[in-house]
């Protein structure tokens, strides 16, 4: 009898590849549309540099939220209905935050937001590796979680086109994030289902599609879910130490950010290749990611000069060691978990660390509200959060030279009996 799915063909993964990292590169658009407009956002509502961290915080906490409340009903409804939902919520939260009449606004739309960036990952991620095969899973995963890096360059792009420095100019930057929106055509229209969905029974419980999520505290995965969990919280820590305020720190320095963000991401690619392939070697996972990390202080000082040509090198090399220790984490989280949680894990950990990292930006503008120089508030905060991330992973163990296991965001294929 012939399989109900067959592994192999699945002819809507392309169009689903397209949808996730057209909604993922919106959205992260959307995002980093916050941190440049900071400056003009405190100006506008008489903020303290805490209170403005907050609505870059806010967000990070929000995404575990959105990211639990979407992996659920991606096993109930499947996985194309959340994620069309959390997308339409981003945007809808995007675009409601340049008209915010107020602080106490602004920053409730920018927590909805979070809950539809977080759901954005679980549910689309899902829907689009599911929908592939087995040898291009690992490609295309790498480039989805890329599309960060490109919709940071779109809001280094819209800052350079509006400016935030006039009267009411961040609400035209932050306008943009509407662009989520325009993925939801080729959503609604384009995209299928994933074939491993299947639909629960009637007498399937909401507490027997969320028992995984139990499983990932048993005596058996515990360790290791705390671990990675902390982990992603350094890696989060460390990356938004380097990119929240860095605009403001090369406008201080006299200069455009477009230029400097563009280094920033590029290195990040390249680096996000380089570390990548380099833990799939006998290097393993955690080398690779604490050679990564022992370059951040050699480059720091480049990174937060007050030259241009310097800026420029700087901003290169620590995206490339920095940004691009994040090519190791793909496959870091997907072998870190056992069978049987490893579809919930990775995703479960992820957005816990992003949980865990969120006061990172409110710690930074906590410094600045005391008379700090951002430079020196830079420096360590960058300092702390590499040195942590070293020790924390050397206390989890090695996956280099085990199997690569499946990675699956469901269950799998239904069998025929």
């Amino acid at each position: 009898m012939r399989r109900a799915h067959d592994p192999d063909k699945r002819p809507g993964g392309l169009n689903a590849a397209i949808a996730v990292f057209a909604a993922w590169t919106l959205s992260a658009c959307a995002f980093w549309t916050i941190p440049f407009a900071m400056q003009g956002i405190r100006a506008a509502f008489k903020l303290t540099q805490t209170e403005t961290a907050w609505l870059v915080s806010i967000t990070l906490a929000a995404r575990f939220i959105g990211a639990l409340i979407a992996g659920s009903a991606a096993e109930l409804y499947g996985r194309k209905a959340p994620f069309l939902v959390s997308v339409t919520l981003c945007g809808t939260m995007g675009a409601a935050s340049a008209v915010a009449g107020s602080y106490s606004h602004l920053l409730l739309l920018r927590a909805g937001f979070g809950l539809g960036l977080g759901g954005v990952w679980v549910a689309g991620f899902a829907l689009a590796l599911e929908q592939l095969t087995e040898h291009t899973r690992g490609t295309v995963s790498g480039v989805l979680q890329g599309g960060w890096n490109w919709g940071y360059l779109l809001a280094a792009f819209a800052n350079a086109i509006v400016g935030t420095t006039g009267d009411g100019s961040w609400r035209s930057l932050l306008s943009f994030g509407t662009l989520p929106l325009v993925a939801v055509p080729w959503i609604l229209f384009h995209t299928s289902d994933s074939p491993f969905f299947v639909r629960p029974q009637q007498n399937r419980s909401l507490r027997a599609t969320l028992a995984p999520f139990s499983q990932l505290f048993k005596r058996r995965t515990a360790a290791v879910t705390i671990h990675t969990a902390t982990s992603m919280a350094a890696l989060m820590a460390l990356y938004y130490c380097v990119t929240t305020y860095y605009q403001a720190f090369v406008t201080a320095a006299g200069f455009k950010p477009l230029e400097f963000v563009i280094g920033l991401n590029a290195g990040a690619i390249g680096g996000g290749f380089i570390f990548g392939r380099l833990s799939s070697t006998r290097v393993g996972k955690r080398a690779a990611m604490t050679i990564a990390a022992a370059g951040v202080p050699l480059v720091l000082s480049l990174y937060l000069d007050s030259g241009r040509l310097t800026l420029i090198v700087g901003a290169c090399s620590m995206g490339f060691f920095a940004l691009g220790m994040w090519g190791v984490v793909p496959r870091y989280l997907a072998e870190r978990f056992p069978e049987g949680v490893r579809a919930i894990g990775p995703g479960f950990a992820y957005h816990f660390g992003a949980l865990l990292a969120s006061p990172s930006p409110v710690a930074i503008g906590w410094l600045l509200d005391h008379r700090y120089a951002l430079r020196e508030v830079l420096t360590w905060t960058i300092l702390v959060a590499c040195g942590a991330l070293v020790v924390i992973i050397w206390c989890g163990g090695e996956t280099a030279g085990l199997e690569q296991p499946r990675v699956d965001f469901a269950h799998g294929p239904p069998r025929t009996q």
